[in-house]
């Protein structure tokens, strides 16, 4: 038997607003903590994390091992990010429930985080530079 425990989801905004200067770890750091909070869930009984995110910042690049751990998941939990363009975070949370559908982990958090803000915008070299 398995459950599906509880979601969240952080703000979402427009490229270039109000949230273009929060790292995206401390946009997933937020999400995971309130989470966290919400559930009463006891970080010790975690068995993995799994984050979705497509543009991996550099000073992050496994970006779900620092949500886990700015979030206060013990260190001896394992954690990975899934990379899979628009639908990241979806991926993430099908993983999560294969590995505690199989019986191989019990609490999975999965999830996703991203700031477009901070991709850089990649244009071709036909399109004028002074747009």
């Amino acid at each position: 038997m398995w459950f599906l425990l509880k979601g969240f989801v952080h703000h979402s905004q427009k490229q270039g607003q109000n949230l273009k200067k929060v790292h995206p770890a401390e946009l997933g750091k937020t999400a995971l903590k309130q989470l966290i909070a919400k559930t009463n869930l006891d970080v010790n009984s975690v068995d993995e994390v799994i984050i979705g995110n497509t543009g991996n910042p550099p000073d992050a690049v496994n970006i779900s091992r620092v949500v886990a751990l700015n979030s206060g998941i013990p260190l001896k939990t394992s954690a990975y990010t899934v990379h899979r363009n628009c639908a990241s975070a979806l991926e993430s949370i099908s993983n999560g429930y294969e590995k505690i559908k199989s019986g191989t982990m019990d609490v999975v958090l999965a999830g996703g985080t991203e700031s477009m803000s901070q991709m850089p915008t990649l244009l071709p070299k036909k399109i004028p530079r002074h747009l």
